[in-house]
């Protein structure tokens, strides 16, 4: 099936010469603005300032360059279409933070109880698809599915789905190959071994 693609694109240059007794000052801008929509829809915003000055002995350049970019998945069309958040190759450091962990349960047994909560420091839902938990040593998992983490929410990753056998938690996902030490671990998160 074809999918629509649309993009917008703006740009917008501007120079500036001012004229000193001894030196020239000359100022370039530019600003530049794509927004393309498909099974991806991305918004990029990139924009530029570069500053020139020449003296009779020296010059001097300053240039400052910015550029944002987002990508947001959407699965599914039409009515059925699911907005599933931000990719993570967009999510910077900080806004995914491990903030509560279950190592040693007393209740049930280590094997079904042991838990790993993680919440969205951000301003948007993020796709937690290609994410790996891992250790500093062996263990670790990657989630290979869609799983959405709204913004300035927690989701709760544990062994057991069950609530009956992880003491009374509702998960958002269950993973293997994941063991936390009952007296000290690490959990690292991380996308594309970043």
């Amino acid at each position: 099936m074809k999918k629509l693609l649309i993009t917008t694109v703006l740009i917008s240059a501007f120079s500036q010469v001012a004229q000193a007794d001894t030196s020239e000052l000359t100022m370039d801008g530019e600003f530049g603005f794509i927004f393309a929509t498909g099974n991806t829809e991305t918004t990029s915003a990139s924009a530029g300032l570069t500053l020139k000055q020449e003296l009779e002995k020296w010059s001097n350049e300053f240039a400052f360059n910015g550029l944002y970019k987002q990508d947001q998945v959407t699965v599914g069309e039409g009515a059925d279409a699911e907005d599933v958040g931000r990719i993570l190759d967009d999510v910077s450091t900080g806004e995914l933070i491990v903030t509560e962990v279950m190592n040693n349960p007393s209740v049930v047994s280590d094997e079904t109880g042991e838990w790993i909560e993680i919440f969205n420091n951000s301003e948007s839902a993020i796709n937690l698809e290609g994410l790996t938990v891992s250790d500093a040593g062996d263990d670790g998992f990657t989630i290979e599915e869609v799983l959405t983490i709204p913004s300035r929410e927690h989701i709760v990753l544990g062994l057991s789905m069950d609530s009956s056998m992880n003491g009374g938690l509702q998960l958002s996902f269950a993973y293997t190959g994941f063991v936390l030490s009952n007296t000290s671990d690490e959990v690292f998160l991380s996308h594309n071994d970043e």
